[in-house]
């Protein structure tokens, strides 16, 4: 089942998208979106070694609707922002069984 997870700060914070789904599952993310109100370096990930920064421009958008970006092993779906700017994200992901 597909799930969607909705993430909205207007500060330099992190905001989680998806919660980290248990042990043994991970989360695979199939469409991502992200859109800010003034310039930020925006990092959307999983851990330091699986994520993936944006530096973007006020009011520029990532739009990728089709995508397999497999999360690691019980981690939490996380969108951090480095300025205290609107960062409005919506993440469609599953979960599925992590691989040992």
């Amino acid at each position: 089942m597909q799930l969607h997870g909705v993430g909205h700060t207007t500060t330099a914070t992190t905001a989680t998208l998806a919660a980290a789904p248990g042990s043994g599952v991970r989360i695979t993310v199939v469409a991502l979106h992200i859109s800010v109100g003034g310039a930020a370096v925006v990092t959307v990930g999983f851990s330091a070694t699986n994520q993936r920064v944006y530096d973007l421009a006020a009011n520029q958008t990532v739009d990728i609707g089709a995508m397999r970006w497999e999360g690691d092993g019980n981690a939490a779906l996380t969108v951090q922002s480095s300025a205290a700017v609107t960062v409005d994200s919506t993440a469609d992901y599953v979960t599925e069984t992590s691989p040992s």
